[in-house]
């Protein structure tokens, strides 16, 4: 028997092994893509959310402006500010400052004492009194020196002598700079120690000296209003043991200005001795 006979003839619907029709050719692949097709439809018809979008992604409406500008330019993150010390803290935090700051004023003192002998010296010293009078914990440690009983010595230790002489200089600097208050504030505590008996071995060469410089620097004040100027600094003409002190450090400012001397001398010694 041939192979050809075995097969059916175009058209014919082979049978299985039961009996029943098998499709083949042209019409069994039609039949089979009706069948997937139905099989399709049906799971679309049993689940409709697997084949469409979620309704709140679908029906989202556009975003706002003011929201599409903060997508397309994003803030910054923002910078946490820094924390505030509570008063507890501030206190304890405040000697280690005050440390920091008597040193660099040690340092500073070194510098001033090297260049005593460079003939650049007074520039190079005004180059530093610059410098010192941006550092607020310096300005302080020196006006301590002469409010402060032994401060000077504790900071500067045997070059306090230098230290004083240097620190009347230099807050005399800052009060020409236009900050009085560090020299008045250092005039007036020499002042109160000398009318108590305090370290009576400099402090009357450091009231002398601040004086003088603290009225070179209000000489008009001297000539109008005397009394006020020195009232300012704590003095009154009952400091018998200061009278000849303030008397010198005022004449010397006075002798020093070549305006009107002899009318504000005239002036000024009234209010310091009491018009003896």
């Amino acid at each position: 028997m041939s192979i050809r006979a075995d097969l059916p003839a175009r058209g014919q619907e082979a049978t299985n092994a039961g009996g029943r029709p098998r499709f083949t050719g042209r019409r069994g692949g039609v039949v089979a893509l009706l069948a997937v097709g139905l099989l399709g439809a049906l799971a679309v018809a049993m689940y409709p959310g697997a084949h469409t979008a979620p309704r709140d992604i679908a029906q989202a409406p556009p975003p706002s402006p003011a929201m599409a500008a903060n997508e397309s330019n994003p803030s910054p993150p923002s910078v946490a500010e820094p924390a505030k010390l509570s008063a507890g803290e501030e206190a304890e935090e405040a000697p280690r400052m005050n440390a920091r700051a008597e040193v660099r004023a040690r340092e500073y003192v070194d510098k001033l004492w090297t260049v005593r002998d460079d003939y650049r010296r007074n520039a190079l010293r005004r180059e530093m009194f610059e410098e010192m009078a941006r550092d607020r914990g310096v300005i302080e440690t020196f006006v301590q020196a002469f409010e402060k009983d032994g401060f000077a010595a504790s900071v500067f230790g045997d070059d306090q002598g230098q230290a004083r002489v240097l620190g009347v200089r230099f807050l005399s600097y800052v009060a020409e700079k236009g900050n009085g208050l560090p020299l008045e504030r250092a005039t007036a505590g020499a002042i109160r120690r000398a009318s108590v008996g305090g370290d009576p071995k400099h402090i009357l060469l450091d009231v002398q000296d601040l004086m003088r410089n603290y009225a070179a620097l209000h000489i008009d004040d001297l000539g109008n209003d005397p009394g006020r100027l020195l009232g300012r600094i704590g003095y009154d003409s009952s400091m018998s043991e200061l009278k000849h002190t303030i008397g010198q450090a005022v004449f010397d400012a006075l002798a020093a200005d070549t305006s009107q001397p002899a009318e504000r001398w005239t002036a000024s010694k009234a209010a310091i001795f009491g018009g003896a």
